[in-house]
């Protein structure tokens, strides 16, 4: 049995969004050539969040009376404010 289920998932979550700060770290300035960088690194956080905000909410609905894990509402909610902020600097 894991001993840390915490500092494993959310090190792999740190781990899984270092890609696309990357390419939007990369991004910072004010160069027109730095905008399609800016704009793979929102699509890739977008990408991920998109995937990864379903698993937590059904984790959410399907675990309603452990406590807990309660993190991983936290790591729902934080996907959720990511896709929303991927979104509106899409459009």
């Amino acid at each position: 049995m894991n001993k840390h289920p915490f500092i494993k998932e959310i090190s792999l979550n740190i781990l899984l969004l270092v890609f696309p700060l990357i390419f939007i770290l990369s991004s910072i300035g004010n160069l027109p050539h730095m905008r399609p960088l800016y704009l793979v690194g929102i699509l890739l956080l977008g990408m991920i969040s998109l995937m990864m905000a379903p698993i937590y909410f059904y984790y959410w609905y399907s675990h309603k009376n452990k406590k807990s894990l309660s993190y991983r509402k936290g790591l729902a909610i934080l996907y959720l404010i990511m896709l929303m902020f991927c979104v509106l600097n899409i459009i």
